[in-house]
């Protein structure tokens, strides 16, 4: 009797098709179950060699000749050292060498290296110490619970203003996206900080998840960017950033951002309309694409309802001062210099633009008496002053 050998390649097809009929259909084979789960392709020499004693042992036939061996890509022998010490930090508990060796070579692991057949799910010491807990036993590794009463001095969190915020948000249009806390090194690199000054993840999953943010806006940006079609699109966000604090875990820093490919003044109407919700002055920072809040302290000041405020009995002065700014100066900061002028000036709006030509409304009022232009004419002096000093700002007329 002569024996012939057929073997399956382990990328044999998954289905062989059959004809049943006019139509064609694909017929679920043994070797597609077998192939699917991975099988261990150094497995298949034992195997062989172990079918043809047991073919010779009941038939008395012999190998018609000599096995060829086709395997062009042999898989590489994988060497995994498991620390002790690692093994206690990640258990908790004292294993002895000898029990930890005992147990890994009952599982094929032998002299640090990896058996064929668990080369695809083994690749890290820790994947070793998980096999050593498995065998050790869940139930005989020690639980301590912790000791104290239960701490009931929880956090003051304002999440139903939280909530709010993200309702007058969508309100007004935007979408509410949420970015990884974790980023690549070319997003850690847009962020404004050194690469040194972000805690870096020693176990990354990925090459886009190395670093934990520090900065909101590199993740919306490339948002913004992942989504060309829209042309006035704006998003926002609450999320924490996380910025590296010596022999102490990272200071979390709670953001609001919003992001937008509509124009500035959109953006800036956002915030405006937001904090005035909030009956807050605005703090917020701000370029053409982005407008970032520290939320935390919004939070804990903020109002849902106004506060009272008595009405002055005597009528406010109100005029416009035209002033030509120089490009790419942000609006925001000007206002706020010339609010932060004289406790008189009770309000300033942008009325007007005109090329690089800027038109603010400015309100005088007083809660003691009527003002006149006495009062208003060093006030008005100092604001031209203040402004062409810290933004070489240029009045539009004469004073």
């Amino acid at each position: 009797m002569v024996l012939h050998i057929r073997t399956v390649s382990p990328h044999a097809s998954l289905g062989a098709p059959c004809l049943a009929g006019p139509t064609q259909r694909t017929q679920r084979t043994e070797a597609a179950v077998i192939f699917e789960k991975s099988p261990d392709p150094e497995l298949v020499m034992p195997v062989i060699l172990q079918g043809i004693e047991i073919f010779k042992k009941l038939t008395g036939g012999e190998p018609e000749s000599q096995i060829i061996d086709i395997y062009p890509h042999p898989s590489k022998p994988k060497l995994i050292f498991p620390p002790l010490q690692l093994i206690k930090e990640q258990l908790g508990i004292d294993i002895p060498a000898e029990k930890v060796k005992k147990i890994l070579s009952g599982l094929g692991f032998v002299n640090n290296k990896v058996p064929s057949w668990r080369n695809n799910d083994i690749a890290i010491p820790e994947d070793l110490v998980e096999e050593v807990a498995r065998i050790y036993g869940y139930h005989n590794l020690p639980s301590r619970l912790m000791a104290g009463p239960i701490p009931t001095n929880y956090p003051n969190e304002k999440f139903d203003l939280e909530y709010q915020i993200k309702t007058w948000l969508v309100g007004l249009g935007l979408t509410e996206i949420y970015t990884n806390s974790l980023i690549s090194e070319s997003l850690a690199k847009q962020s404004g900080f050194k690469l040194t000054e972000h805690l870096k993840i020693k176990n990354a999953l990925s090459q886009d998840w190395l670093y934990l943010r520090r900065s909101l806006i590199p993740s919306h940006l490339q948002a913004l960017a992942n989504n060309p079609q829209a042309k006035k699109l704006t998003f926002f966000e609450i999320a924490y950033t996380y910025h590296p604090q010596k022999d102490q875990l990272p200071q979390e820093k709670l953001e609001l951002i919003i992001s937008t490919k509509d124009s500035y003044l959109h953006l800036k109407g956002i915030v405006d309309t937001l904090f005035t919700k909030l009956h807050l002055p605005v703090s917020a920072s701000l370029t053409p694409t982005t407008a970032v809040i520290d939320l935390k302290p919004i939070l804990k000041t903020a109002r849902l309802y106004p506060q009272y405020r008595p009405l002055s009995s005597h009528p406010p002065i109100i005029e416009d001062l035209t002033f030509t700014l120089p490009e790419k100066t942000y609006l925001g900061p000007v206002i706020n210099t010339i609010k932060s002028t004289y406790r008189l000036i009770k309000s300033v709006k942008l009325s007007k633009i005109y090329q690089q030509n800027y038109t603010f409304a400015i309100t005088y009022q007083s809660m003691l008496k009527d003002l006149s232009a006495t009062n208003i004419t060093p006030i008005r002096k100092t604001i031209v002053s203040l402004l062409k000093t810290k933004f070489k700002a240029k009045l539009v007329g004469k004073l």
